[in-house]
């Protein structure tokens, strides 16, 4: 039906913008997944009235430390079509890799012209797969960057979802990643919008289908006018085709259901009012303000800047700036282990300051439990004690001419605090012996109990949940099944939960059949491919894909042996293969973890790991990592444990190192590298790597 019938015969071989870092939001129950109405615009926290000498330099403020969108912690990608305008929120947080392809798919324009090519009344609308450029005589594939994991499992990790066992996750309004049959880990680039309650068909199908997005606020009004569409049986993967403006003949780009995808800000942000040009300039540029006073001026501004959402909606704050006031301060004290409930705040002294003004707040607890407007010294001593807890305090200078910035939070701690994250010991090998394995972890000091969280990999989330285990080992009650089991375990006492500890994987009974080989630098173009043994009797499933090329190119559904030999010549690149097997008299198991290898000049980028991090003790770490074979950039993703996700974002690295280039606070963070090739495929994420700020 469409030009040549290139539609039926030739497609079927087909296949920076500024986003806020918010603390991780953990799903907590299944309404997390559906539709949600989009809040307004918000103040999160006022702007502080801002200073500065004489002589002072321009100064910036991040506006999204200030205004926010709290329903939307994700980021934000608007999706354009001819019936009206959808936005989507992906799930960085929770599914990291899948989110992250999807956002580099938009962002680098291989969405440009897709258009939905398949919608099933009651069931999904699916894109991502096909475009049709203005101008161009027929459709084509969408350009992807190669497979993704399936990250289903992510939703029912203590760490990322949270989600109870057997809670729904693909849910109407819920935006999923499409794959192969057989294969959970053969995502690319399409994806599809669940019409109604699918959990009950695509939960358990297939490892999961990676929920990595949701329809914003009345986005589904779009969507579902979308699927009320007539259809038509172009053949293939187009048998049920959504089309307007379509009676009869060749189908041409007008009649399919185009969209224009872009990741965009949740946020915009203008100044409004600037009441004071000559003595400071404002200007916004990708979402920070930039003050820039004059020099030679003194005196004060009022500005306005306004924050406005996706729907309009605004909201606005004002804020008083000063030139020719005194230099900032900092807070000195008060430091260690043992701080009395009536501790000696301290800072440093500035000239032409005639008073100071302190704020503490208790973190979780009493705004502004300390508010001194006019303290003539450099410290101070509150007259009753203190509650256990943790504060921050903040101080700034004043004088005739105005005040200067507030100095940088400064934390401190009274009585008991929240405990460290612990470390696993026991299992400490992949294979345990026998069906009831002792799981240990280090003493948190001041912990008073322990929370442990067990899943059965693929079989059963919180297969053990122990919330309040006064112990630091456990013993299961009763026998593990064969398989795979993976254990957290995190610290508590009254005052809250440390973060989870790494998780450690181990295996009960035997170990699943897994590919060995082909290995070396020079395999053959009929390569032997080899696995471990499932047992008398057993057969086994084979599949091959080229990556970035043909997929299946090896399927093999009944083999007996242990091995199979090519029986034609693999032309050169990357491959990536796995096995399954049957047991005599059993059904198949789960698919082995994916095994790469290449024939001739293989170009796919090697994985990378961090090797160190150095300046730990500063608040701008340098952080090191290996050559990865065939790579020419590579990712850089770090999060605050237990904060902010994404704190550092960086996408375009060449080299083997970076050095922060803004302080972090002290805490715990995590780091993830990948590599890219030249042909933008992309590696597999490295292993956690985990450093504390001091």
């Amino acid at each position: 039906m469409f030009v040549d019938g290139w539609f039926l015969n030739k497609i079927r071989g087909g296949r920076s913008r500024r986003r806020k870092a918010m603390g991780r939001r953990v799903a907590t129950a299944a309404a997390e997944l559906e539709c949600r109405v989009l809040l307004t615009a918000t103040l999160t926290t006022a702007i502080p009235d801002t200073s500065f000498a004489v002589s002072g330099q321009a100064s910036p403020l991040t506006l999204t430390d200030y205004f926010d969108d709290p329903d939307v912690t994700g980021s934000a990608v608007e999706v354009q079509t001819p019936l009206g305008t959808f936005y989507l929120e992906t799930y960085d947080a929770i599914t990291p890799v899948t989110a992250q392809n999807f956002l580099t798919l938009a962002e680098s324009g291989n969405y440009a012209d897709m258009f939905f090519h398949r919608s099933v009344t009651g069931f999904v609308i699916q894109g991502g797969g096909f475009a049709y450029p203005v101008g161009a005589t027929g459709p084509g594939s969408v350009a992807n960057n190669g497979t993704v994991v399936n990250e289903f499992d992510n939703w029912f990790d203590p760490q990322l979802g949270g989600l109870q066992a057997g809670s729904p996750v693909n849910l109407r309004g819920t935006v999923a990643m499409a794959k192969l049959g057989g294969d959970p880990d053969s995502a690319t680039s399409q994806w599809f919008v669940s019409l109604a309650d699918n959990s009950t068909i695509l939960d358990p199908q297939n490892g999961g289908f990676t929920v990595f997005a949701h329809v914003l606020f009345d986005g589904m009004t779009v969507v579902d006018s979308i699927a009320a569409l007539p259809d038509v049986n172009a053949g293939g993967a187009f048998a049920t085709l959504p089309v307007h403006s379509y009676t009869s003949g060749t189908i041409q780009r007008q009649h399919l259901v185009t969209s224009a995808t872009n990741v965009v800000d949740e946020l915009s942000f203008s100044v409004k009012e600037n009441s004071n040009t000559s003595l400071v300039t404002a200007a916004i540029t990708d979402g920070v303000l930039q003050l820039t006073p004059t020099a030679g001026q003194s005196g004060s501004a009022t500005i306005i800047v306004q924050a406005t959402d996706l729907q309009g909606n605004s909201v606005s704050d004002t804020f008083q700036v000063s030139v020719g006031v005194p230099s900032e301060t900092e807070l000195t004290g008060p430091v260690g282990d043992d701080i009395s409930s009536r501790p000696t705040i301290t800072w440093n002294s500035v000239g032409g300051a005639d008073s100071y003004e302190l704020w503490v707040n208790q973190i979780g607890g009493t705004s502004a439990i300390i508010r001194e407007t006019s303290l003539t010294s450099a410290s101070f001593t509150p007259t009753a004690d203190l509650p256990d807890g943790t504060y921050r305090g903040w101080i700034r200078a004043k004088n005739s001419e105005g005040y200067s910035n507030w100095s940088t939070p400064f934390d401190f701690l009274i009585g008991v605090s929240v405990p460290n994250p612990v470390s696993i010991t026991s299992p400490s090998v992949a294979a345990v012996g026998g069906r009831r394995p002792l799981i240990a972890w280090t003493t948190a000091d001041q912990a008073t109990e322990y929370d442990i969280w067990v899943n059965h990999v693929g079989v059963q989330n919180q297969l053990i949940r122990e919330p309040s285990w006064a112990l630091t080992s456990y013993t299961p009650a009763g026998d593990l099944a064969d398989g795979t089991y993976r254990v957290w375990v995190r610290a508590k006492n009254t005052a809250g939960n440390s973060a989870w500890s790494s998780s450690v994987a181990f295996r009960v009974g035997a170990a699943p059949t897994e590919i060995t080989g082909p290995t070396g630098a020079s395999i053959p173009t009929q390569p032997t491919i080899t696995w471990t043994s499932g047992g008398a009797g057993a057969t086994y499933e084979l599949w091959v894909n080229q990556i970035n090329g043909t997929a299946r190119v090896i399927h093999e559904a009944a083999l007996t042996a242990t091995s199979f030999t090519a029986a034609t010549d693999l032309s050169d690149g990357d491959y990536r293969a796995w096995i399954r097997v049957t047991p005599s008299g059993g059904v198949a198991l789960r698919w082995s973890d994916a095994f790469d290898f290449s024939i001739g000049a293989g170009t796919n980028p090697g994985t990378t790991e961090v090797t160190t991090v150095t300046g730990a003790d500063t608040a701008r770490p340098t952080i090191s990592w290996a050559v990865a074979a065939n790579a020419v950039r590579y990712e850089l993703w770090v999060n605050q444990v237990g904060g902010t996700t994404r704190i550092i974002h960086k996408t375009d690295l060449t080299g083997v190192e970076f050095t922060a280039v803004d302080d972090l606070a002290s805490g715990s963070y995590r780091i993830w590298l990948r590599a890219f090739n030249a042909a933008g495929v992309v590696s597999a994420w490295s292993t956690p790597f985990d450093f504390t700020i001091i």
